[in-house]
């Protein structure tokens, strides 16, 4: 009898070893999805960042040339009518002695210099 049972026990193991290794077989093509679901992820998630990336730098870009008009045009047209209203305001403070420290107070604390006020002074650094 102990042989009879010895060749139904092997078959068990054969049949038990045999399902062990499809089911692993399942378990790592299910972890192979899973993983190869993750990398499409991953390149949807970094193609959208680029292109969010390039979208925003057209815009900054366009931005950049607008306010450069702007500065561009201000220079031409405001500027030079501020610099007047300020010459005259001087000279008025200069006339009236009870003006002087209005004038003191509001413009007497701001005067630059030509060359800050063209643009042609160093740019600023960081620390």
């Amino acid at each position: 009898m102990d042989s009879d049972s010895t060749p139904e026990s092997s078959s068990s193991a054969d049949v038990s070893t045999a399902g062990s290794s499809q089911d692993l077989a399942r378990q790592f093509r299910a972890l192979r999805d899973l993983v190869n679901l993750g990398l499409v992820g991953m390149i949807i998630l970094a193609s959208s960042y680029a292109y969010l990336m390039y979208h925003e730098i057209g815009v900054a870009a366009r931005q950049v040339r607008q306010t450069a008009t702007q500065v561009v045009a201000f220079e031409k047209e405001i500027a030079p009518k501020l610099k007047e209203v300020a010459s005259k305001l001087e000279a008025y403070a200069k006339l009236r002695p009870q003006f002087a420290p209005i004038y003191n107070k509001y413009f007497g604390t701001n005067t630059q210099d030509a060359a800050t006020v063209t643009g042609s002074a160093p740019p600023a650094t960081l620390p």
